[in-house]
């Protein structure tokens, strides 16, 4: 049995959707992979890491001292053809409308001090168990074509540090588990948030969201959206 990890970063677009997702690979893929991203990082021109906003903001720039940025968008290319290359077993992502969670879920819910409906008034919990939905529906799918060797065993999840956001997905994941039937519940290992700076595996989820971002905002696809999508 196989120990896999899925890592997930989320963005807002301003009208339009909510997306989390990422990519979910063994801990010694991700181990072996966490090297090979950081020898791109140090290729000129040499950033600590890779930020899909900080990527095109000169403020981002300029407070890392990175020259010749006009290079990023090759560098961001090179790391989507890493990825699609890697041997990173599958991505998954996640996605709501904004208008239509308004709608159906937001106008509904009465302001209250019940900490629970908090979880209710924001997007973020909606994709981050539907992301929850789709790993736990694809890893048995998986399982029942795989040999023993390789299937897979608990999946751990790790989203990007969002304050208090990042903090409640981890306790709802617990929950979660709690309440799930045994099946579920064997499947379901730790949660928590992490620091992207510092977790190369949610830079990854970053690339992903933030090329996915970038399409659904101009509706062309890069060339490194191209390569992540084709993988």
């Amino acid at each position: 049995m196989v120990h896999i990890v899925a890592y997930a970063d989320e963005s807002y677009l301003d009208d339009g959707f909510v997306f989390m997702g990422g990519y979910t690979a063994p801990v010694d893929t991700w181990i072996d992979f966490a090297g090979k991203w950081k020898s791109v990082l140090i290729e000129h021109p040499e950033v600590p890491y890779f930020s899909s906003h900080g990527f095109k903001s000169q403020e981002w720039q300029r407070k890392h001292g990175v020259v010749d940025a006009h290079l990023l968008p090759a560098k961001t290319l090179k790391l989507a053809s890493l990825v699609a290359r890697s041997g990173l077993w599958f991505p998954v992502v996640s996605t709501i409308e904004k208008s239509l969670f308004e709608e159906v879920i937001k106008s509904r819910v009465r302001a209250t001090k019940n900490p629970k409906y908090e979880l209710l008034r924001d997007p973020y919990y909606f994709v981050y168990v539907r992301l929850l939905g789709l790993l736990l529906q694809r890893i048995p799918e998986l399982n029942s074509v795989l040999d023993v060797e390789q299937r897979m065993d608990k999946v751990d999840v790790f989203v990007d540090q969002n304050g208090k956001l990042a903090e409640n997905a981890a306790s709802l994941f617990m929950d979660i588990k709690r309440i799930s039937d045994p099946d579920r519940q064997a499947l379901m290992g730790v949660s928590a948030p992490l620091d992207d700076k510092d977790t190369m595996p949610l830079q990854c989820a970053d690339l992903l969201i933030g090329q996915l971002r970038e399409f659904y905002i101009s509706r062309t696809f890069t060339d490194a959206c191209k390569t992540l999508l084709e993988a």
